[in-house]
Order: C-alpha cells, then sequence, then structure tokens
C-alpha cells in the first residue's frame, strides 16, 4: 500500500504532466517525434537508475531528485549534438532539458535524507551504463538521421574532459572527502567545459560567418559548431555517474547546489547558442 505522501506526489506529478502536455494538444500544437525522443530517451534514463538503486534501499525519490537534472541535460546536449538545418532534433533537446527538470520538481523535497545499504559496485556499473548508453541508442534506433554511433568518440575532446576533472581533483585540498572532490570536479569541469564551447562558437562565427568564408557552407558551418559540444557531452556523462554513485553511497550533501551551478552554465549555454530567436528579433528582421 503506498503511503500517503506517495499518492500525493502521484496525482501532484500526473496534473502536472497533464498541464504541460494537455495546454499544447488543446492550443493544436503536435508533439513531434524528436521532442518524444528527447521525452522517452530521459525519462527512460531517469526511471531506470531509480529502480536500480532501489533494489538496494534508495528511495525512488532520491534518486529522482538528484539525478534528473544531470540526466535530462545529457540528453539534451546529445540531441544537440545530432542537429543541422533540420532544427527539430533542436526541440528535442528542449524537451529532453524540461522532461529532467519535471522530474526535479515532482520529486523535490527538502532535506530529504535516506539511510541504505551501500551498493555494489556492479549495480552502479549497470546503472551508468544504462543512463549513458540508453539516450545513444535510442537517439539513433528511432532517427535514421542521427549520427553514426562512431561519431560520438572524439578522443581529443575526450582528453580534455579527463584532463580538466583530473586537474580540479588534483587542485583540491588532500584531506577533503574523495566524494566532494570527485562532485566538484565533475560539476565544474562540466561548467568550464560549457564556457570553452561558448567561446569556440563565438571565435567560429567569427572566421566563418562574419569573415564570409565561401568555402563553408551552412550544413559545415553547423558540423563545425556542434562539434565544440563533445568535451561537454563527455563532462556531462562523467558528471552524472559521479552522481549516481553519490546517491548509491549516500553522500549526496552538495549536489543539489551543484545542480544548481550546473542548470546556470545549460541555460547560459542554450541561450548563447540554440536558443530560437526573441520576438525582437524577429520584428527586426521583418522590418529589415
Amino acid at each position: 500500500m503506498l503511503k500517503e505522501i506517495e499518492w500525493r506526489t502521484a496525482v501532484g506529478a500526473l496534473l502536472i504532466i497533464f498541464g504541460v502536455i494537455g495546454s499544447m494538444l488543446f492550443a493544436g500544437n503536435s508533439i513531434n517525434p524528436h521532442i518524444s525522443t528527447g521525452i522517452i530517451a530521459t525519462t527512460l534514463s531517469i526511471v531506470s537508475a531509480a529502480l536500480i538503486l532501489k533494489l538496494n534501499g534508495v528511495p525512488v525519490r532520491a534518486t529522482l531528485m538528484l539525478i534528473s537534472l544531470p540526466i535530462g541535460f545529457f540528453v539534451s546536449l546529445l540531441l544537440a549534438y545530432n542537429g543541422s538545418v533540420d532544427t527539430q532534433f533542436f526541440q528535442g533537446s528542449i524537451a529532453a532539458s524540461i522532461t529532467g527538470g519535471l522530474f526535479l520538481l515532482c520529486s523535490y523535497k527538502e532535506k530529504l535524507t535516506y539511510t541504505s545499504c551501500s551498493s555494489p559496485i556492479h549495480t552502479i556499473a549497470i546503472a551508468a551504463i544504462i543512463v549513458i548508453s540508453a539516450p545513444i541508442f535510442i537517439v539513433s534506433y528511432l532517427h535514421s538521421e542521427a549520427r553514426d554511433l562512431i561519431e560520438y568518440w572524439h578522443p581529443p575532446e575526450m582528453m580534455a574532459s579527463v584532463c580538466i576533472i583530473v586537474g580540479l581533483v588534483l587542485s583540491q585540498d588532500k584531506s577533503k572527502d574523495q566524494f566532494s572532490k570527485y562532485q566538484f570536479a565533475t560539476c565544474y569541469g562540466a561548467v568550464l567545459a560549457t564556457a570553452v564551447a561558448i567561446v569556440m562558437n563565438i571565435q567560429i562565427y567569427d572566421d566563418f560567418w562574419i569573415l564570409k568564408n565561401k568555402d563553408v557552407t551552412i550544413d559545415k558551418f553547423i558540423s563545425i559548431q556542434l562539434i565544440s559540444f563533445v568535451s561537454l557531452i563527455y563532462g556531462t556523462a562523467f558528471y552524472s555517474i559521479v552522481v549516481l554513485t553519490s546517491i548509491a553511497r549516500n553522500k549526496t550533501n552538495e549536489i543539489m547546489l551543484k545542480n544548481w551551478h550546473f542548470s546556470e552554465a545549460y541555460i547560459f549555454l542554450t541561450f548563447m547558442i540554440i536558443a530560437p530567436q526573441s520576438i525582437y528579433e524577429t520584428i527586426a528582421g521583418a522590418a529589415g
């Protein structure tokens, strides 16, 4: 028998989902397959992680509250990386991040504490593999225009992410708790990768667009821009795995604060690179 608070939480979550999706359908807006992919990939990863950790006594609410944003942002960046002049992947990208945010809102509980058995490493490994690999295979399976799996392997960007994280780990006080070190390093490493991606996109825009390089088509220009996301995708994946491990080992004291800082970086990235033009820009473009 579910407790009263669980019934209230379930009904509240359904009302939120009905309010968000129902309003779109009532307004005559359809949900395209790419948006559905973002929702499905994010939901499957989050729920799978929660159910696997539940086997070792970790409350589902705790996992949903702490892992939803990192996974939502990971899936969002993954879909954005598949984007092109066909903008539907970018729609799915935003849908994935919003789905992660909805899971956080529905599961949020101030000062949530719990006790659980320390999850064995194989349980954590299985959850991590599902969290990282499932969205990639879902995107590849559902959309024929998605990138080939080999295109997710970029050694230079992997090296950059690993060097940033290891450098941040080494720069901290040796007496500090190991989980706190890894949380700090992976979170702010991803934030740093976000800043680098924005700087790279500004430079790419200046070099190839403002200077009107005639050898660069719009498709190639966008592909070059999206490569700057790869190190951030790796960084977000590492952070998601660290958060997952921290939840399993009940080392979660500072994760909500780091999730908040990470969400600020993601929002800044969205506004700078993948946001649609504003109403003001649309009016100015029409007038000009």
